[in-house]
């Protein structure tokens, strides 16, 4: 599905050291305008920065959207605007977390889908998060493509040899 394809799911300690060292010298002084586009994707990688929050959500919209019209609505709140002056607060994560539960819960769970997380940190529970989204995408790739080799209503009668 369009949107999902660019999940993270493989960061590391090293990702997430690198974001921090780049994180901490930039809040020391409090002007990130001197950010480069290497070390805005390092941060990326290792930090959930409202880029990560806006793609994660987006992912899950499309998800739900993608149950939604095929008969399985399931209700999330989603906010794909994250602007640098919001705070990520508890009743934030309570809910973005809870999107990622209720879309998990909708489908089935592929062998070795991680649960759920409790928490956005560290680095393995992004990781998480971001594995379902990218579990659930591939489930409804696959539902996707299977449709176009099931007969059509009318398409095949009783007792007729079925050849796809």
């Amino acid at each position: 599905m369009n949107g999902i394809e660019n999940m993270v799911t493989d960061r590391t300690e090293f990702d997430a050291a690198a974001a921090r060292a780049i994180r901490d010298r930039y809040a020391a002084s409090g002007d990130w305008s001197g950010l480069t586009a290497e070390e805005h994707e390092t941060l990326e990688r290792g930090y959930y920065t409202r880029h990560s929050l806006n793609r994660v959500e987006a992912a899950v919209e499309a998800l739900s959207d993608y149950l939604a019209a095929n008969g399985k609505a399931v209700t999330v709140s989603v906010k794909t605007d994250w602007a640098p002056s919001d705070y990520f607060t508890q009743a934030e994560l309570r809910r973005y977390l809870g999107n990622i539960d209720a879309l998990r819960q909708r489908f089935w769970a592929l062998p070795g889908m991680p649960d759920t997380p409790a928490d956005i940190r560290p680095w393995q529970n992004a990781n998480a998060i971001e594995q379902i989204l990218a579990n659930l995408n591939s489930m409804a790739d696959m539902i996707e493509r299977s449709a176009s080799f099931l007969p059509h209503a009318g398409d095949a009668y009783s007792g007729e040899p079925l050849s796809l």
